[in-house]
């Protein structure tokens, strides 16, 4: 074993939700060269991929995200101002939008990343996580909870 296999290795064993594409970021490594290590084991887990998808978009909203960024609503409803005011200055035309929009558009940006290159979970990932965000700003709007 290279030292760069034992190094993706002993990440894995750590943190076994961790993505090929974590662990290629965080150690600087080729991607494709991390898939290829990971995937001589073959899928240690047996359950369907939508399940792991959805549950790396609950590890990664609900840790240290909220105090880092602040709560989702509170984050892209200021976001959604800054948009504001940049579509209404570009299209010369009021624009308003608020907290959910921003999810939904974020959706649409993580699509359009799956129209190039090869499967990469975290598009996947993030654009569930971002449909769930949508509904609890939908839903905080709508009830103030």
């Amino acid at each position: 074993m290279t030292p760069s296999e034992e190094t993706i290795w002993k990440h894995k064993v750590a943190e076994p939700s961790a993505s090929a594409e974590d662990i290629a970021w965080l150690y600087c490594l080729d991607l494709d060269y991390v898939e290829s290590v990971l995937a001589k084991a073959g899928p240690a887990d047996k359950r369907p991929e939508r399940v792991r998808l959805l549950e790396r978009g609950i590890e990664l909203t609900s840790g240290d995200r909220d105090k880092t960024y602040g709560d989702p609503w509170s984050n892209l409803t200021s976001c959604a101002q800054l948009w504001e005011a940049y579509l209404s200055a570009k299209l010369s035309h009021d624009i308003k939008l608020v907290a959910e929009d921003v999810a939904h558009m974020m959706q649409l940006v993580k699509m359009t990343r799956t129209f190039y290159g090869r499967y990469h979970a975290d598009n996947y990932t993030d654009n569930a996580t971002y449909g769930a965000i949508a509904g609890e700003c939908r839903k905080y709007e709508e009830t103030g909870l």
